[in-house]
């Protein structure tokens, strides 16, 4: 690696404390990072928003080059797993001045680029696509030419996209489920009723001691501006226990669903802890007949509180449905919001609403696969029908089931082998009830 002093003129030097989001998945990039001491966790999220660590970068590493090269979002999150973690920060208006002083990135990314250019299409392949080999001179291309380097990166990163979206076509997709009647959608007013009719008190509490789990943070509330301290999920204490099919993730001695939302008690807009910061302003100044977000169970958030119980996280995934009607048209934070309400119902032996719940965010998923089925990624494809399949089952809908499990299998023989098996299995259970 080129001397620090040289590289320093480009970029800026950036330290972050443990459990620091450098950035998160679907951000926009305009920089890229180069490691100098520390490690750093990258994090993916399900369909379903909760982080699962599938890599460290480490000294001399880096990360966020893609989107620098080719502008697309951020494709993971980035947490500073470590105290005085140290990157070299480089803006994309520098980026090319990079690669001029210091060949050896230049080389690393580009055979990075390469690699997965060339894996990519193996995969396509394996799943029945024919596509043409990777031209000549991408295979040879040198990070020494200087003129012609950036748009080298350029195109490999656009094979990259393109490989994915063969794959994402040879892959196929099934027919989506018949949509469940959508619950009418809350119209702004002062204290609309959030719970469902014949809702009962959960009375479940969270025993557990989660100091440790949680980190205190501070941000602006989108709606109404001011400054809200709440408690959101500390990355690096997490224990992952496992990961099921309908994309819910165990952690040991902690129950994320209770942590999700964050709810300003100023306002009550509520939203998850990763985009409650970042979606910019919502709503401008209150008007003067108050918050449209007031609800008759007088919810107002829970932000000093290290415990909470089901009953709070469910009115908060209530009041985040009820903010999303007025805010959010995009059918994927409802399915999510709405499946979380499926686990906490199922948790607590409410099998009435537990299946409400998942009518309602099979709904919002199926909406959301066919809008998007062009686009996605196969493993992003595979993961929401995984999703889908899991709830059509809990409807006791074994036909439809069946079937998402089945373009699972098909899949995930290129994708994921480590859950073919359990995809195998899961198909034959469905088969068998349907019959």
């Amino acid at each position: 690696m080129a001397d620090i002093n040289l590289l320093s003129k480009l970029g800026a030097l950036e330290q972050f404390p443990k459990d620091h989001m450098v950035f998160f998945q679907d951000d926009p990039g305009d920089r890229m990072y180069i490691v100098l001491k520390g490690e750093f966790g990258v994090y993916i999220n399900s369909f379903t928003d909760f982080p699962i660590r599938i890599a460290g970068v480490g000294e001399g590493s880096f990360f966020g080059e893609m989107s620098v090269i080719d502008e697309w979002p951020r494709s993971a999150t980035i947490v500073s797993e470590t105290d005085g973690g140290t990157a070299l920060v480089i803006r994309k208006n520098h980026f090319g001045e990079l690669l001029d002083k210091d060949p050896e990135i230049a080389a690393n990314i580009m055979e990075t680029l390469r690699n997965r250019a060339l894996y990519t299409a193996e995969r396509v392949r394996a799943a029945g696509k024919p596509v043409p080999d990777l031209p000549t001179y991408l295979k040879k291309a040198n990070a020494s030419e200087t003129k012609t380097r950036v748009n080298y990166l350029k195109m490999l990163a656009r094979r990259v996209r393109e490989m994915n979206s063969h794959l994402v076509a040879a892959s196929g997709t099934p027919s989506p489920p018949p949509a469940a009647p959508a619950q009418a959608e809350a119209q702004p007013g002062v204290f609309v009723k959030l719970l469902p009719q014949g809702y009962e008190p959960l009375n479940l509490d969270d025993a557990n001691d989660n100091t440790a789990m949680l980190r205190q943070v501070r941000l602006a509330c989108p709606y109404c501006a001011t400054d809200v301290e709440a408690f959101a999920p500390q990355f690096s204490a997490l224990s992952q226990e496992k990961v099921l099919l309908d994309g819910r993730v165990i952690y040991k001695n902690f129950d994320i669903l209770r942590y999700t939302n964050i709810v300003c008690p100023h306002c009550n807009y509520a939203d998850t802890y990763q985009e409650f910061g970042k979606r910019g302003t919502v709503g401008g100044q209150l008007h003067s007949g108050g918050s449209p977000f007031r609800n008759a169970e007088q919810f107002s958030g829970y932000a000093q509180s290290h415990n909470h119980t089901a009953d709070e996280a469910a009115l908060s995934y209530y009041l985040h449905l009820h903010c999303l009607s007025l805010t959010n048209s995009d059918p994927l934070p409802y399915a999510k919001a709405w499946v979380r309400l499926h686990w906490i119902y199922g948790d607590c032996g409410r099998e009435t609403f537990a299946k409400q719940a998942a009518a309602n965010a099979r709904h919002y998923y199926a909406q959301y696969l066919q809008a998007n089925e062009s686009v996605l990624a196969g493993e992003d494809k595979m993961r929401l029908w995984g999703i889908l399949g899991e709830l059509s089952a809990v409807l006791e809908d074994y036909q439809t089931a069946a079937s998402y499990f089945r373009q699972n299998i098909e899949i995930s023989r290129d994708i994921r082998n480590d859950l073919l098996d359990e995809y195998i299995q899961r198909c034959q259970e469905v088969e068998g009830m349907k019959q």
